[in-house]
């Protein structure tokens, strides 16, 4: 025996969730993506259920921008650290050469 489902099933490409009267559902999936769905009921009884095509899934990082990205800093930090012991070592030197000037006058 089958009966006729009175409420509607809607796919979209894009929520609509203006409606106060609608509720905003999500569930993960087995692959770790999200699908969004939306519920109301109309007046008449009728249920209307929402849902996307395809579930919302997180891209993983571009793996060139990550190699880059660690590159880049270990760099930053390199010339950071090259700069700071240059500082350091231009300091000493001042304060050596001022000993060294005065006790040759």
């Amino acid at each position: 025996l089958f009966r006729s489902c009175k409420d509607e099933i809607l796919t979209v490409e894009v929520l609509e969730t203006e409606d106060p009267e609608t509720v905003l559902c999500a569930y993960k999936t087995e692959n770790d993506c999200v699908m969004r769905f939306t519920y109301s009921e109309h007046a008449s009884g009728k249920s209307v259920l929402t849902a996307l095509k395809e579930p919302e899934c997180a891209t993983a990082p571009d793996a060139l921008i990550v190699l880059l990205a660690v590159i880049g800093s270990i760099l930053l930090i390199g010339l950071t650290l090259l700069a700071v012991w240059k500082l350091l070592v231009t300091i000493h030197d001042r304060r050596e050469f001022a000993c060294s000037d005065r006790q040759s006058t």
